[in-house]
């Protein structure tokens, strides 16, 4: 059985996130792996990094896991865990739809869903996207500029706040920060 070395602690491969997101989506070094290695692998890596990994969104929510496939951060999903925080390649094919105003994505993580929408070409709103009132997955309404629950009705601003019951608790707000010329969101946690 071959071992499988976390992407992160390979001394051929860069430092940047984009680096590290790019070395978690190539298969070289990796040729005939299972995805059982590359599961056990993963769980064994996240046990010794403290990772957070999330395999499998909500049945019927709007969170975008990548390319359909059982896609922890970094396995061609155009994200990646850098450090503590979330870093968002958005010159990854599947952040397409970050690439314009009003784009938005759902990105899984860890007991939390983060919905990123683009506001302006600078810009980013990066909000928890699981409502306060029964943990449904809000979603982006752009005609509005606003967040709304499918399950109970419930609409927030792009602040979080609460602008519609039945919720009562806004939403987390993600502080984040934007690398234009390297096209990287990285998103604290």
């Amino acid at each position: 059985m071959r071992s499988l070395t976390p992407a992160v602690h390979d001394p051929r491969i860069g430092t940047t996130p984009r680096d590290i997101i790019e070395s978690m989506s190539n298969s070289d070094g990796c040729d005939g792996c299972t995805r059982r290695t590359v599961l056990q692998g993963l769980a064994v890596a996240s046990l010794a990094g403290g990772c957070r990994i999330s395999l499998e969104p909500e049945p019927g929510s709007n969170v975008d896991a990548g390319d359909g496939v059982d896609a922890p951060p970094g396995i061609g999903t155009g994200f990646a865990m850098c450090g503590a925080n979330m870093c968002v390649d958005l010159a990854h094919p599947q952040n397409a739809g970050l690439a314009a105003v009003g784009g938005n994505r759902v990105i899984p993580i860890s007991g939390d869903k983060i919905l990123v929408v683009r506001t302006t070409a600078t810009t980013f709103n990066t909000t928890s996207a699981v409502c306060t009132h029964a943990g449904c997955t809000v979603r982006y309404v752009a005609a509005s500029t606003s967040f709304a629950c499918p399950c109970h009705g419930s609409k927030f601003a792009l602040d979080g706040a609460v602008t519609q019951n039945p919720a009562t608790r806004s939403l987390k707000v993600f502080t984040h920060d934007f690398d234009e010329p390297g096209m990287m969101l990285t998103i604290t946690l």
